[in-house]
């Protein structure tokens, strides 16, 4: 628990610091800062917790061998295999909590903070999101369905009213892209446009609309994996391959939940060579520095390969059970080793 507590500190600072930014944009304000760090903790708790098992059992056990009561348990007839046995079941433990925060607990709250965060920056827009997003911006009323953070491929409507809030036209475009300079771009317009009190129809192969609205800001309705459920996970997954379109990023997310517990147990048991090869005083702080960097090779090997996996077309399933593979490795010549 004290190894998350510090982890946490640290990323809610350096997140609190990032957000120093948007304070002042809208309604935006000191309070909505630390209340999105707040909501996005239990998320930040969920992906540190492989290297905070790791950290913590290191702790735990080099703490125990400093005082040599590992050679008092060696001497009791304690063997390695059975110290072995009990690391795993406090591993075990701590990967159910892990997973149960991750499937109940994180995701709402991150989308919660994210929709929050936006709604107080863009204040003049009115926004709801379930499976399609309504906005209006300066007389336009836009209704999407998006595929992606900067694709809308399920339909677009757009209502264009007056200043005196009459409505003159409607139209409907089959797809839709958000540019950089906050500039849609719709494909293959149908207009119905209501001229002089006359109905008058028009047919358009593209057109650009500035709405003044960013990436950001309709993030949140976007299916995102990290804020998504195992189970959604998979569900959509599943419809994203009945439907002919790519899910590799979805599935990276999900194998990468399922590798997760399997993760925190490894890193607990690899915990144990490291404890058994220093067992003086000094040897803590040497386990806790090689556990940091341990942890941040695992850290940063997991996220390398889940962004190149993409782009080298590698098997989802591969690039999400690699890094446990590899610890896995490592853990089971340490433990042969300690023998």
């Amino acid at each position: 628990l004290l190894v998350v507590a510090v982890l946490l500190a640290l990323s809610g600072l350096i997140t609190f610091v990032g957000q120093l930014d948007n304070v002042g944009k809208g309604d935006f304000g000191i309070s909505d800062a630390l209340s999105f760090v707040l909501l996005v903790l239990p998320q930040r708790a969920f992906e540190f917790m492989p290297v905070a098992a790791l950290l913590g059992a290191l702790f735990g056990l080099s703490r125990l061998a400093a005082h040599s009561e590992l050679i008092v348990l060696r001497a009791a007839g304690v063997t390695p295999l059975r110290l072995a046995t009990s690391v795993v079941a406090v591993g075990i433990l701590i990967a159910s909590l892990n997973a149960a925060l991750g499937e109940f607990i994180s995701p709402p709250l991150e989308r919660y903070a994210e929709q929050q965060r936006a709604l107080a920056k863009y204040t003049d827009l009115n926004l709801s999101a379930e499976q399609s997003i309504w906005l209006m911006h300066e007389g336009l009323i836009i209704n999407a369905s998006p595929r992606s953070e900067s694709n809308w491929g399920g339909g677009v409507y757009v209502f264009d009213f007056d200043d005196e809030r009459n409505l003159t036209g409607v139209g409907r475009a089959d797809s839709a892209s958000l540019g950089p300079d906050q500039r849609w771009t719709l494909r293959s317009i149908v207009e119905t446009r209501l001229e002089s009190g006359q109905l008058r129809s028009l047919t358009e192969e593209s057109r650009k609309l500035s709405a003044g609205i960013s990436p950001e800001l309709i993030r949140f309705s976007e299916v995102y994996p990290d804020n998504m459920t195992g189970r959604d996970l998979r569900g959509y997954i599943n419809y994203l391959r009945d439907n002919d379109l790519d899910a590799s990023s979805y599935e990276i997310a999900f194998w990468g939940r399922v590798a997760g517990p399997v993760a925190i147990v490894l890193m607990t048991l690899l915990a144990m060579p490291f404890a058994f090869r220093f067992q003086r005083d000094s040897g803590t702080s040497v386990t806790m520095a090689i556990g940091v960097i341990i942890g941040l090779i695992y850290f940063l090997a997991s996220r390398t390969l889940a962004n190149s996996g993409q782009v080298f077309d590698i098997d989802p399933m591969l690039i999400a059970w690699a890094p446990s593979l590899a610890l896995g490795l490592i853990t089971m010549v340490g433990l042969i080793r300690l023998r």
